[in-house]
C-alpha cells in the first residue's frame, strides 16, 4: 500500500528578502539559486525604472542572502557581467556560475565573488556564421 502525499502549500513571506542598505534597488530578478548553506544567490538584472532611477541606485550583479533574508554579500560589475544575467548555479566547490541571456558569455567566479575565474565565450559573439544572435549556425 502507497502513502498518500499531499501536494506542497507554499506560502509567501512578505518581510523575505529583508529591505536592501541605503538606496540600493535590484531590477529583474534574472535568476535564483541556493548553496550549499541554504543561501540564495539572485542575479540582478540593474533595469531600474526612470523613476527609480531618480532616486535609488541599482545594487550590483549578484547578491547573496543568508536563509533569514539578510543581504551578506554582492558583486559584479555590469560592464563585465553578462548581459541581462539569466541564470546561476553554485558548484560543489561553491564557485558560482552566472550566464548572460542573448549575449553568449558564461563566467565563474569565486562563491564570494572577489575573483572572476572564468569566462567561456565573448560576450556578444556568438558561435555562428556572422557572430550574430540572428545568423545562421
Amino acid at each position: 500500500m502507497h502513502a498518500q502525499v499531499g501536494v506542497p502549500k507554499y506560502e509567501v513571506d512578505p518581510t523575505w528578502p529583508k529591505p536592501l542598505p541605503g538606496n540600493l534597488v535590484t531590477g529583474r530578478a534574472g535568476g535564483i539559486c541556493v548553496d550549499a548553506q541554504d543561501h540564495v544567490f539572485e542575479v540582478n538584472r540593474g533595469d531600474l525604472q526612470d523613476k527609480e532611477k531618480l532616486v535609488a541606485t541599482p545594487a550590483p550583479p549578484v547578491l547573496e542572502y543568508d536563509s533569514d533574508g539578510n543581504l551578506v554579500n554582492s558583486f559584479g560589475d555590469f560592464k563585465i557581467a553578462p548581459s541581462s544575467i539569466h541564470g546561476c548555479i553554485v558548484d560543489k566547490e561553491h564557485n558560482l556560475f552566472v550566464a548572460g541571456n542573448d549575449d553568449a558569455v558564461v563566467q565563474k567566479y569565486t562563491h564570494d565573488g572577489s575573483k572572476l575565474l572564468l569566462t567561456i565565450g565573448t560576450k556578444g559573439l556568438f558561435d555562428s556564421s556572422t557572430g550574430l544572435i540572428t545568423a545562421s549556425p
